[in-house]
């Protein structure tokens, strides 16, 4: 049986290789229409717009922002709303609900956008790198390091109790769950939620 959770590889880009999460977008497709209300949803750091094509077919009325330009010109490619811009700034427009997967890390100032995001949202769906799981506590051991080389950086790179915290000042934590990454479904599953799983999902309701 294949993962619904697998990696593969899309091309590449800035030196780096672009990765697209299988079965991810599907997961907060579902995760969306299950908990928030709403019709305008804005993506930041959105990239080349896997899960605006998804939401858009949902019937929302949906748009993305990303620092990298040759992201923007592939989504709008595709008929969808998207324009350049740097998230260091803050938000720059109010939605409904906004999310973030793979982005709040890379950001130098977090306070701000987070705090951004509170005022121009309802909800907001965030993940955030689970850095010290039990797979990278078992790289460390080995000594191979706590990650995996990665070309992206991580402007901040905490225990997940530190992101819950984080989180929680800003938000009402209405759901939360680990993701697996190219692993089978599962009991993988259920693995990941106690420290195996590399991605944590936040889904949360503005303060």
């Amino acid at each position: 049986m294949r993962g619904i959770f697998e990696v593969k590889f899309i091309g590449k880009e800035d030196g780096g290789q672009l990765r697209q999460y299988v079965g991810f977008e599907k997961r907060y497709l579902n995760l969306i229409k299950k908990y928030f209300n709403g019709n305008k949803i804005l993506e930041i750091g959105c990239g080349r717009g896997t899960l605006l094509e998804l939401l858009d077919k949902e019937g929302y009325n949906v748009i993305g922002i990303d620092v990298n330009k040759k992201a923007i010109d592939a989504i709008r490619k595709k008929k969808l709303k998207a324009y350049q811009y740097d998230l260091n700034k803050g938000i720059p427009e109010k939605a409904d609900i906004i999310v973030a997967t793979d982005v709040i890390e890379h950001i130098y100032k977090l306070d701000k956008l987070l705090e951004d995001i509170r005022k121009k949202s309802k909800y907001f769906l965030c993940t955030v790198p689970n850095e010290f799981n039990w797979v990278a506590r078992i790289r460390f051991l080995v000594g191979k390091g706590l990650v995996e080389h990665s070309p992206f950086n991580h402007c901040h790179v905490y225990p997940i109790e530190e992101w819950d915290r984080i989180i929680n000042k800003y938000f009402k934590v209405l759901h939360s769950e680990y993701l697996p990454l190219r692993i089978p479904y599962g009991i993988f599953w259920q693995l990941s939620q106690k420290g195996f799983g590399k991605v944590k999902v936040y889904i949360c309701k503005s303060r």
